[in-house]
């Protein structure tokens, strides 16, 4: 090795050294300092320090008899060196290490197809009323869809006699798979804002459409705001803009109350939530008068909120429609008909409705009738059917919830301490435009006294033919003439036990 590089490698060491620590040495020292580290690398192994180099203030290398640069110490700090040398200059003269690619967080995956009304199969047009049905699913659900809205028109019909048509109507009934399409498809190809509900009817320049969706969560509660809306897609062309507006909400909550099943069906059930909403109004003293829900603003209802206020009004309206046809006398049912053929006809409804029921035999008064409305509230007892089904909604999913940890219960008892030992489970009914939240901790949501578990009856398939591997049914025992119940069936997609609430007419 030449002395001149060498004295440049470790001129260039010290400077980098110096530069980065801070060290600053005098010329004199530091030429010194080199001098003898040149001799001692030179010398071989057997070289000492002279002198003591003072590096800092209190720091000093002392004298010492001991050889600095033996083999083995050359080697180390030859090592040491470089890897010195490679840390400050920012690069290194080993090979880089391979550079391992870097997997990009997970994002969704944005689907593109084409929008529903270009994508949806036109089904024809079914009778008798000549609905056309279109869907972007299967056949069965839309035809089965397409049954439940001509038994609704049959009722209406039953109930109240037909009304002609005040303005062209070509009905259309819309079945999206999705629930987030059917709102996207309301709002962007019919200028119609949707709410988080699954069925809705709009009014169109050339009729009317009833939009559903197939995706529901609690398929009892979907049914009811199905059936209300199959009712307001009827109303629509048959009443007037400024229909009433409270006949308009009682009557859609009415016809959503009746349960149907096959070519029967059954009207007149008290809605457990709507009980419970007037009977506390009735205690704070916040029920509506007479006239006050005779002359409600159909402005007003854009303006009220989704929870309590909503769910009384809607009570409200619901009650004096079931007082006037189940709740009096067959005299005030035909009151009733009467007085929505004559705001069908295009008269006021305020002056129609005095008009109707204060020439009654005996000369009642609308303070007399207020007075009877009232008392019958009071006297409102929740349907057994209606508050069974909502509970076997909750049920369903708790149980579905209990199948997924792989916890199975077998017995009423068995079933409520499990519930009891678990953080609460919530399930929101959608209806329109309110909510209601069940609770599995709610009083006598589980009560082992009403519930009775039996083998549940299974189908064999393909996949799976062990009838004795499915849970339990569970039968509630106190669901009037109804028979409500939680059955179980395999899914052989996600090879799991499903539940589902049947309820049917005994």
């Amino acid at each position: 090795m030449q002395v001149s590089s060498l004295n440049r490698a470790f001129g260039r060491l010290f400077f980098i050294i110096g530069k980065r620590v801070g060290l600053s040495w005098p010329a004199k020292r530091r030429s010194l300092f080199l001098k003898k580290l040149k001799a001692g690398f030179l010398a071989g192994p057997y070289a000492n320090w002279d002198d003591p180099v003072t590096w800092r203030p209190c720091i000093t290398v002392a004298h010492t008899e001991q050889p600095i640069l033996d083999s083995r110490r050359l080697c180390l700090a030859a090592c040491t060196l470089l890897l010195a040398t490679s840390v400050l200059n920012g690069a290194s003269t080993l090979q880089d290490p391979p550079k391992v690619p870097v997997k990009p967080p997970d994002t969704p995956q944005i689907r593109l197809r084409a929008p529903w009304v270009d994508r949806a199969r036109d089904l024809g047009v079914f009778p008798p009323d000549g609905i056309a049905v279109f869907t972007d699913g299967p056949r069965l659900e839309a035809t089965g869809l397409m049954s439940r809205v001509v038994a609704v028109r049959s009722i209406i019909t039953t109930m109240f006699g037909s009304f002609e048509l005040r303005r062209p109507d070509a009905p259309k009934l819309l079945v999206f798979e999705d629930l987030g399409e059917m709102r996207f498809t309301l709002r962007t190809s019919f200028g119609t804002r949707a709410p988080k509900v699954t069925a809705l009817a709009v009014q169109q320049s050339d009729g009317t459409a009833l939009a559903v969706s197939t995706q529901v969560y609690s398929p009892r509660a979907s049914e009811r705001v199905f059936q209300a809306q199959a009712f307001r897609q009827y109303m629509l062309p048959r009443f007037p803009v400024d229909c009433s507006a409270w006949a308009e909400i009682g009557l859609s909550e009415f016809l959503g109350a009746v349960l149907i099943t096959g070519e029967r069906w059954d009207a007149g059930h008290v809605p457990p939530e709507f009980a419970t909403a007037l009977q506390q109004a009735e205690q704070s003293g916040q029920r509506l008068s007479l006239e006050a829900l005779l002359r409600l603003d159909p402005k007003d209802l854009v303006h009220a909120d989704q929870g309590q206020g909503t769910r009384l009004l809607h009570a409200e309206a619901w009650s004096l429609v079931h007082f006037l046809l189940t709740g009096g006398s067959p005299e005030l049912a035909d009151r009733f008909v009467h007085w929505l053929h004559k705001v069908a006809s295009g008269q006021e409804s305020v002056p129609a409705f005095e008009s109707v029921f204060t020439r009654m035999p005996g000369g009642a008064s609308m303070k007399a009738l207020e007075s009877a409305w009232r008392a019958s509230t009071r006297a409102l007892v929740p349907s057994p059917v209606l508050r069974a089904l909502h509970q076997a909604e909750l049920l369903r999913v708790v149980l579905e919830d209990l199948e997924k940890d792989g916890i199975r219960p077998d017995a009423p008892d068995d079933l409520l301490r499990i519930v009891e030992a678990r953080p609460a489970i919530e399930h929101t009914l959608l209806s329109h435009p309110y909510q209601q939240v069940l609770s599995s901790r709610d009083p006598g949501t589980i009560d082992p006294a009403r519930l009775e578990f039996s083998p549940n009856p299974v189908r064999p398939s393909i996949r799976n033919t062990a009838t004795s591997e499915s849970p339990p049914r569970v039968r509630f025992l106190d669901s009037g003439n109804w028979s409500v119940q939680i059955e179980w069936s395999w899914d052989e997609v996600d090879e799991r036990w499903v539940p589902c609430v049947i309820g049917k007419a005994s």
